[in-house]
């Protein structure tokens, strides 16, 4: 049997509409949505060009590049859960989570580079 390398792929745009939906109907007017850096992943630029889809259903989506990963990303995620639970306002929100997520720094240690270059989130490295 030959051995699978795990890949990743982008939601659909009409997966995120659904979902944009979904919430709109839950009552929601306001989203932060945080991604992977932008740097890694495609998504961040598929849901930006979302925002104009959910003006017309009447939400505002703030969409947000954490240019990070892992727990640098759980980490803005959380401060964002915090903010809300105190009752921050808005604004308030989506200016410490862009100041913060210039501060974060992740650091990995890798035993090797194959499996990125196999998934495809490197290319060939000398």
């Amino acid at each position: 049997m030959p051995r699978e390398i795990p890949k990743t792929s982008l939601p659909s745009a009409g997966k995120i509409l659904e979902l944009l939906a979904k919430l709109k109907e839950e009552g929601f007017m306001d989203i932060i949505s945080i991604h992977i850096s932008s740097g890694l992943s495609g998504t961040y630029s598929m849901v930006k060009n979302l925002e104009e889809n959910a003006r017309k259903i009447g939400l505002n989506l703030h969409v947000i590049d954490s240019k990070s990963l892992s727990i640098g990303l759980g980490f803005l995620v959380m401060k964002a859960a915090q903010l809300i639970e105190n009752n921050t306002p808005l604004p308030e929100i989506l200016s410490s989570l862009n100041r913060l997520k210039e501060e974060i720094k992740v650091f990995f240690v890798l035993k090797s580079l194959e499996y990125l270059r196999k998934g495809g989130r490197i290319g060939l490295v000398e």
